[in-house]
């Protein structure tokens, strides 16, 4: 990512989150709008992974689709249950695309979270 990038992911309205392209994919930055999102700061956030946000509700199937997409350096978009530092759950529908270099090779993935309304409360 270019200086540029980072200029617009932190200015950008949805959280939106960078990791390592490579298990275990630890966190290499994050937005104002993530850290109001789910809770923890940007320095808490680097170098974690975002396993921090999930919890008993989240589904682990999902997680699976999530992972094999990412392997195959693949887009995708699935919904899942997270939880915020503060232990508060949010239906999160998240999508994830590898983030390219010059020659284009992955160098980052890039996630946007997006907390959807939820059809029953969520715990």
């Amino acid at each position: 990512m270019l200086a540029t990038d980072f200029e617009a992911l932190a200015s950008a309205s949805d959280a939106m989150v960078v990791t390592e392209a490579t298990p275990p994919f630890a966190i290499t930055h994050v937005n104002s709008a993530w850290e109001r999102l789910c809770g923890y700061t940007a320095a808490e956030a680097k170098g974690r992974t975002c396993s921090m946000l999930q919890g008993p509700r989240t589904d682990r199937s999902k997680l699976a689709v999530l992972h094999e997409a990412i392997a195959a350096h693949k887009p995708v978009r699935v919904r899942l249950v997270n939880y915020a530092k503060d232990g508060s759950a949010f239906l999160n529908d998240l999508s994830v695309r590898p983030l390219e270099g010059p020659t284009g090779e992955v160098q980052r993935l890039i996630g946007k979270l997006v907390a959807q309304p939820a059809e029953e409360p969520v715990r």
